[in-house]
């Protein structure tokens, strides 16, 4: 079982992970337009339905949001259906199967660095 650092780490780690996907999967350049194209609430679950415009590409982009004491958060982005957060179980998955849970920190370190190469610093956390 994870230390409370450990699991405090992780949340950070993959925090940065879906964010840095997200981005990647919405690498649109110029102008941008987001049109939302349906929303639904269900108690305190909301999906969110948009596309995303660019230089005449467009990606159906839908949010997953949870209601979290009046303030709505993210917990699933979908890129064009894919879900970003089972892509990411996934992958996790098969690191922990194939080298441990110290595979899988190596791994969440080696991108969190990328990361921040990349944008200066890690996303803060609630």
């Amino acid at each position: 079982m994870a230390s409370k650092e450990e699991r405090r780490l992780f949340v950070s780690f993959f925090s940065q992970y879906l964010e840095d996907t997200y981005r990647n999967n919405l690498i649109l350049t110029g102008d941008q337009a987001i049109k939302i194209l349906n929303e639904q609430i269900r108690k305190t679950r909301a999906v969110v339905e948009t596309l995303v415009s660019s230089s005449g590409k467009s990606v159906q982009v839908t949010y997953r949001l949870k209601d979290n004491g009046g303030d709505w958060f993210v917990y699933d982005v979908l890129v064009a259906g894919v879900s970003v957060v089972d892509e990411a179980r996934e992958m996790f998955d098969a690191i922990v199967k194939a080298e441990g849970i110290d595979g899988m920190k190596d791994d969440l370190e080696n991108r969190v660095n990328i990361y921040k190469k990349k944008y200066g610093a890690l996303p803060d956390l609630p």
